[in-house]
């Protein structure tokens, strides 16, 4: 429920972007013709739309009338538009908490929208407060829902070095989840220990992990075998995955989905770890399968921005 959301991090003295919540696609439709670069989210549904950019309405007015083919998404849904957040860094931290505690060390990344993620491990009371103070006012509000699970925050840092948050992820994220699969090598102990109330700190070699998306148009309605070399299966995750004639395939789901798993490598420095990727990446192989490596450029660019700010963890 974001709308919710907003409510309850002005409550918890946190800065909230413009924002408008809009009832069905009629409002919608009214509300983007005189607002451009808008980020239309959902609550509660995945798959019919996910988070969307609104550059301006004529751009976008197809993708409104497929959603008003709904007569929910049409008469009775609510939209969330916020507005652009141009010039500000996104960081994030991934974590998970027992009521309102987490462990010492938490990844800290940045995420390029389903495409790759850029992190490290690092220890809270170190990382930029710009970036703690998120989780500081709502350690609260997880402590009062008793809260044991994943949360993963994604905090815009303005040239005030004020923290806005964007969105909450209470659960296990994509990307994400595969970063931490292959960089925490006590995973199983994590999930058990925080499902039993117990904060269980990560184990990990290195502090350094790139996480890059494999995608496929194909994939989104057909069956896709993926081509793994067995000496990198272990950076390799594939999601909807089943084993088939012994051939790892990625299957269709019922909302098209390109995005079918992730490459992962870790490394003493974001160099190391980046490099790594980019060498599997070339390795793997399936019908009409990329890698938006190009996108990594624009995680450089954040964490210029970052330290521009003096707010780099990196």
């Amino acid at each position: 429920y974001r709308d919710k959301l907003k409510k309850l991090l002005v409550k918890q003295g946190l800065p909230v972007a413009p924002y408008a919540l809009l009832k069905g696609t009629d409002e919608l439709s009214k509300y983007l013709e005189k607002h451009e670069d808008q980020y239309i989210k959902l609550n509660i549904i995945r798959g019919r739309s996910e988070t969307w950019h609104a550059k301006r309405y004529d751009i976008v007015e197809p993708k409104i009338t497929d959603l008003s083919r709904s007569m929910i998404m049409k008469y009775e849904y609510q939209y969330l538009s916020e507005d652009e957040l141009p010039d500000m860094p996104e960081a994030a931290i991934d974590t998970y908490y027992v009521g309102d505690k987490h462990p010492q060390t938490v990844m800290a990344s940045i995420e390029l929208k389903d495409c790759a993620l850029m992190a490290r491990m690092c220890k809270y009371d170190k990382l930029p407060k710009e970036l703690t103070l998120v989780n500081d006012k709502l350690a609260e509000v997880f402590g009062y829902f008793n809260l044991m699970g994943s949360v993963s925050t994604e905090v815009r840092i303005s040239d005030k070095h004020e923290s806005y948050l964007g969105d909450l992820c209470m659960r296990q994220g994509f990307p994400t989840s595969f970063a931490q699969m292959y960089i925490w090598k006590n995973l199983a102990q994590i999930f058990w220990g925080t499902a039993n109330g117990q904060v269980v700190e990560p184990e990990f070699e290195d502090e350094y992990v790139v996480e890059l998306v494999m995608k496929s148009s194909w994939a989104e309605s057909e069956d896709m075998p993926i081509v793994i070399p067995e000496k990198l299966r272990d950076n390799v995750f594939v999601k909807y995955c089943a084993i088939i004639n012994d051939q790892l395939v990625a299957l269709p789901q019922i909302w098209k989905i390109e995005e079918v798993g992730s490459i992962v490598a870790s490394g003493k420095s974001l160099e190391e770890a980046t490099k790594k990727v980019i060498e599997i990446s070339k390795k793997i192989e399936g019908l009409e399968l990329s890698f938006p490596i190009n996108k990594l450029q624009d995680g450089e660019k954040e964490i210029e921005q970052m330290t521009k700010l003096g707010v780099n963890f990196f």
